[in-house]
């Protein structure tokens, strides 16, 4: 298995209309001195330039059931701090016995028909996760006081309007969950409030204005980024090349993609964008027009496509109403997934496709113990439901995965932090505690994150997957 301690970027949901664009012409596209050399491809493992100082990846962990090989976990021995603690006495929803923690999740009512996703029950996913930790005694004499919002997730309004009630109305003194773009920097900025999750939004830009710290499990720019150059350096995309990305996010390909793609020596022959917002609501719009920009690729010679931001959910739903069968790439795993997991996905496209993405843990958890078991284990008894790997989840049916993944791995990170914060709780030991976390196990993974100020996605290791046609779910490289 080729492992890749790199980043993971978390997928978009993607859905819309299209334009196209051609890639500028006579680009001087050449391999950089740092890209990795043929020894370290064929040891299968990239390094990780963002990994700390004293990181390393070396030891192994348990052998998974068919599918997975040996992992690599980094080695990773959290350091003594080296971050100044942070003066901030700011203290809102904490009292002597209770914190009060603000919740948001996606409510896919709407858009899960169109995707063919049921997540569960996201608010008593995340109120089972909580009940486990208070019915252990909470944190340092607390216990986890939760307040929820659902956001819909094409609505950016009713985001901002919930950022709002829980900050402000509620005073949570820290906030979970999934967001749209607009959601993160309501609550890290505007808000000031310490933040883990909204990942999608996460870049060097709104990092660099957050006024509260935030961490995401995975995701942010910096993983898409590692994502792309992991196929790149691993030689995945050796032909003519097709780019697919969303509408309104064009510098994701133009300032982040572009200049990976043209410095490894990649023939893009053209772009299409997705609008992943607008046509949300018509699903055969959509689909026709990724269908429109497949005829156009095949017309060109394409013959391998790159998903960039998303669109790898929604385009082979048009690719399928061709003949035409280039084969896919994609930069996060999380994208592949929710194609080949949706209702009624053609999967014949998927044929020689590989993803590059974190441990998937939401097929091979039952193989998994430590976090994840203690994850599936409460969570099926709270809810009185049984977790199916997400491949084996009837069509229709919930994939209790997705929401209890989620909420287990978020409360859990919130908790390490709050202990390492100790018994004197304000936004200032809260922040000093999460810039020298360290290493940590959470639901999710075989190997642990390292998070601090440095790491604010906590560095995951990241694996090349390939389409395998009789299992119907992507696995990970033996290679």
């Amino acid at each position: 298995m080729r492992k890749l301690t790199i980043t993971l970027f978390a997928t978009a949901l993607a859905l819309a209309a299209c334009s196209t664009s051609e890639p500028d012409e006579g680009a001087d596209a050449t391999t950089p001195a740092d890209t990795a050399t043929a020894d370290t491809v064929a040891e299968d493992t990239v390094p990780d330039a963002t990994e700390p100082a004293d990181t390393t990846a070396a030891t192994t962990a348990d052998t998974t059931a068919d599918t997975a090989a040996e992992t690599t976990v980094p080695d990773t021995e959290a350091p003594a701090a080296t971050f100044p603690p942070v003066e901030d006495d700011r203290a809102p929803g904490v009292t002597d016995t209770a914190v009060k923690v603000g919740v948001m999740y996606l409510d896919l009512s709407s858009a899960g028909p169109i995707l063919g996703i049921n997540q569960g029950d996201w608010q008593a996913a995340y109120q089972a996760a909580f009940d486990t930790v208070n019915e252990a005694g909470g944190v340092n004499g607390r216990t986890l006081e939760p307040v929820y919002t659902p956001i819909v997730p094409a609505s950016s309004d009713q985001g901002t309007a919930a950022c709002t009630a829980l900050t402000d109305d509620d005073s949570a003194f820290v906030v979970l969950g999934n967001y749209v773009d607009e959601n993160a920097p309501c609550i890290v900025t505007t808000h000031e409030t310490p933040l883990l999750g909204g990942d999608l939004a996460m870049n060097d830009e709104t990092l660099g204005a957050a006024k509260a710290l935030w961490y995401a499990v995975g995701g942010g720019s910096d993983a898409q980024t590692a994502g792309l150059q992991a196929l790149v350096d691993q030689g995945l995309l050796d032909g003519k090349v097709g780019v697919v990305g969303a509408l309104g996010a064009e510098f994701l390909y133009e300032d982040v993609a572009k200049p990976i793609l043209e410095e490894g020596g990649v023939d893009v022959v053209d772009v299409a964008y997705l609008d992943i917002i607008s046509g949300a609501g018509d699903p055969n719009a959509l689909f026709a027009a990724s269908e429109t920009i497949a005829l156009k690729f095949e017309s060109e010679g394409i013959d391998q496509i790159l998903f960039n931001t998303g669109a790898g959910r929604v385009f082979p739903n048009g690719l399928a109403r061709t003949d035409y069968r280039p084969q896919l790439r994609y930069d996060t795993l999380g994208d592949a997934a929710l194609y080949y997991n949706g209702e009624g996905s053609d999967l014949s496209v998927l044929e020689n496709a590989v993803a590059v993405g974190p441990y998937d843990t939401g097929n091979l958890f039952p193989t998994l113990g430590g976090a994840t078991e203690e994850c599936i284990t409460s969570q099926e008894e709270k809810l009185g439901v049984t977790i199916l790997p997400t491949s084996e989840v009837p069509d229709g049916d919930p994939d209790y995965w997705a929401s209890s993944s989620t909420a287990c791995s978020l409360v859990g990170l919130v908790t390490k932090m709050l202990e390492a914060a100790g018994p004197e709780l304000n936004w200032g030991t809260f922040t000093s505690a999460g810039w020298n976390l360290g290493e940590v196990e959470l639901a999710t993974a075989p190997d642990p994150y390292f998070f601090d100020k440095d790491h604010p996605n906590g560095s995951p290791t990241l694996y090349v997957y390939n389409w395998d046609a009789a299992a119907g779910v992507m696995v990970p490289d033996e290679g």
